[in-house]
Protein backbone atom coordinates (compact mmCIF):
# COMPACT_ATOMS: atom_id res chain seq x y z
CA UNK A 1 0.00 0.00 0.00
CA UNK A 2 1.67 3.20 -1.17
CA UNK A 3 0.72 6.37 0.68
CA UNK A 4 0.66 9.34 -1.77
CA UNK A 5 1.90 12.80 -0.56
CA UNK A 6 -1.50 14.28 -1.25
CA UNK A 7 -2.97 11.88 1.20
CA UNK A 8 0.01 12.63 4.03
CA UNK A 9 -0.47 16.60 3.59
CA UNK A 10 -4.56 15.84 3.79
CA UNK A 11 -3.89 13.65 7.02
CA UNK A 12 -1.57 16.05 8.61
CA UNK A 13 -4.13 19.20 7.82
CA UNK A 14 -6.99 17.29 9.35
CA UNK A 15 -4.70 16.74 12.58
CA UNK A 16 -3.80 19.55 13.23
CA UNK A 17 -7.47 20.81 13.27
CA UNK A 18 -8.55 17.55 16.23
CA UNK A 19 -7.30 19.75 18.53
CA UNK A 20 -9.29 22.25 18.45
CA UNK A 21 -12.41 20.29 17.34
CA UNK A 22 -12.57 18.20 19.99
CA UNK A 23 -14.53 18.91 23.46
CA UNK A 24 -12.82 18.02 27.38
CA UNK A 25 -13.80 14.61 27.61
CA UNK A 26 -13.09 12.01 30.99
CA UNK A 27 -9.48 11.47 29.44
CA UNK A 28 -8.89 15.06 30.00
CA UNK A 29 -8.70 18.37 27.79
CA UNK A 30 -7.29 18.80 24.39
CA UNK A 31 -3.95 19.72 24.69
CA UNK A 32 -3.04 21.88 21.63
CA UNK A 33 -0.37 20.09 19.38
CA UNK A 34 1.20 20.34 15.90
CA UNK A 35 3.00 17.44 13.92
CA UNK A 36 6.94 17.20 13.88
CA UNK A 37 9.81 15.20 12.46
CA UNK A 38 8.23 11.78 10.92
CA UNK A 39 10.01 8.82 9.00
CA UNK A 40 8.01 6.18 7.61
CA UNK A 41 8.36 3.23 5.06
CA UNK A 42 6.29 3.25 1.95
CA UNK A 43 3.45 1.41 3.37
CA UNK A 44 3.47 2.95 7.02
CA UNK A 45 1.83 5.28 8.40
CA UNK A 46 0.58 6.68 11.93
CA UNK A 47 -1.98 9.87 12.14
CA UNK A 48 -2.10 11.56 15.63
CA UNK A 49 -5.88 13.29 15.57
CA UNK A 50 -5.99 13.59 18.93
CA UNK A 51 -3.98 14.42 22.51
CA UNK A 52 -5.88 14.74 25.36
CA UNK A 53 -3.95 15.90 28.69
CA UNK A 54 -5.25 15.72 32.87
CA UNK A 55 -3.52 19.32 32.88
CA UNK A 56 -4.86 20.83 29.31
CA UNK A 57 -1.29 20.99 28.04
CA UNK A 58 2.10 18.28 27.36
CA UNK A 59 4.23 18.71 30.23
CA UNK A 60 5.83 16.92 32.99
CA UNK A 61 3.89 14.98 35.12
CA UNK A 62 0.36 15.43 32.83
CA UNK A 63 -0.87 12.37 31.72
CA UNK A 64 -1.63 12.23 27.66
CA UNK A 65 -4.29 10.16 25.87
CA UNK A 66 -3.45 9.85 22.31
CA UNK A 67 -5.77 8.42 19.19
CA UNK A 68 -5.46 8.49 15.77
CA UNK A 69 -4.88 6.11 12.84
CA UNK A 70 -2.24 3.64 11.51
CA UNK A 71 -1.47 1.87 8.41
CA UNK A 72 1.29 -0.56 8.25
CA UNK A 73 2.10 -2.51 5.20
CA UNK A 74 5.76 -3.31 5.62
CA UNK A 75 5.32 -6.29 8.27
CA UNK A 76 2.58 -8.84 9.68
CA UNK A 77 2.60 -7.23 12.94
CA UNK A 78 4.37 -4.21 14.91
CA UNK A 79 4.56 -2.41 18.38
CA UNK A 80 2.76 0.68 18.22
CA UNK A 81 4.09 2.64 21.05
CA UNK A 82 3.87 6.23 22.87
CA UNK A 83 6.84 7.53 24.57
CA UNK A 84 8.77 10.75 25.32
CA UNK A 85 12.49 11.00 24.25
CA UNK A 86 13.93 12.71 26.82
CA UNK A 87 15.46 16.22 26.77
CA UNK A 88 18.14 15.91 29.77
CA UNK A 89 19.74 12.87 31.13
CA UNK A 90 19.30 12.56 35.03
CA UNK A 91 20.09 8.28 34.70
CA UNK A 92 16.45 7.56 35.08
CA UNK A 93 14.49 4.87 33.45
CA UNK A 94 10.94 4.37 33.25
CA UNK A 95 8.64 1.59 32.88
CA UNK A 96 6.50 1.05 30.29
CA UNK A 97 2.99 1.24 31.02
CA UNK A 98 -0.11 -1.56 30.20
CA UNK A 99 -1.30 1.42 27.96
CA UNK A 100 1.62 2.75 26.45
CA UNK A 101 2.10 0.06 23.63
CA UNK A 102 -0.53 -1.88 21.18
CA UNK A 103 0.54 -4.80 19.02
CA UNK A 104 -0.87 -4.33 16.09
CA UNK A 105 -2.14 -6.00 12.63
CA UNK A 106 -1.35 -5.48 9.17
CA UNK A 107 -3.49 -3.18 7.60
CA UNK A 108 -5.14 0.29 8.68
CA UNK A 109 -7.03 1.08 12.07
CA UNK A 110 -7.15 3.23 15.15
CA UNK A 111 -5.66 3.54 18.17
CA UNK A 112 -5.47 4.69 21.57
CA UNK A 113 -2.59 4.65 23.57
CA UNK A 114 -1.76 6.71 26.79
CA UNK A 115 0.88 7.54 29.38
CA UNK A 116 2.13 9.78 32.03
CA UNK A 117 4.78 12.27 30.80
CA UNK A 118 7.89 11.33 32.86
CA UNK A 119 9.54 14.43 32.42
CA UNK A 120 11.00 17.08 29.91
CA UNK A 121 11.03 15.31 26.46
CA UNK A 122 9.80 14.41 22.34
CA UNK A 123 6.67 12.87 22.47
CA UNK A 124 6.06 10.39 20.07
CA UNK A 125 4.23 7.58 18.12
CA UNK A 126 6.33 5.24 16.85
CA UNK A 127 6.29 1.41 15.18
CA UNK A 128 8.81 -1.02 16.81
CA UNK A 129 9.02 -4.49 14.86
CA UNK A 130 7.90 -7.31 17.37
CA UNK A 131 11.00 -10.10 16.90
CA UNK A 132 13.74 -7.75 17.05
CA UNK A 133 12.49 -4.56 19.09
CA UNK A 134 13.84 -2.10 17.13
CA UNK A 135 11.98 0.78 15.80
CA UNK A 136 11.42 1.34 12.04
CA UNK A 137 9.13 4.45 12.14
CA UNK A 138 7.84 7.28 13.79
CA UNK A 139 5.69 10.82 14.16
CA UNK A 140 6.72 13.06 16.71
CA UNK A 141 4.00 15.55 18.34
CA UNK A 142 4.02 18.46 20.88
CA UNK A 143 3.72 21.96 21.12
CA UNK A 144 6.48 24.70 22.07
CA UNK A 145 9.63 23.30 23.29
CA UNK A 146 8.20 19.58 23.43
CA UNK A 147 7.73 19.29 19.62
CA UNK A 148 10.72 17.95 17.66
CA UNK A 149 10.58 19.36 14.44
CA UNK A 150 13.43 17.80 12.52
CA UNK A 151 15.33 14.71 13.25
CA UNK A 152 18.47 12.67 11.21
CA UNK A 153 16.54 9.49 11.12
CA UNK A 154 18.24 5.91 10.97
CA UNK A 155 15.28 3.77 11.69
CA UNK A 156 13.29 3.55 8.56
CA UNK A 157 14.95 0.73 6.84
Amino acid sequence: MKISHLALCTLVALASCAAIANPPSKDGSPATFELGAAEFLDDDLIVVEQVLSSSGQITAGATLTVRGKYALGSREAAWLYLGVTATTSDGATTKVGPHQRSEVPLGEGDFELRLVVPGPGYPHVTFYDVATGKPFGGLYFGSGDSLLRTQAWTNAR
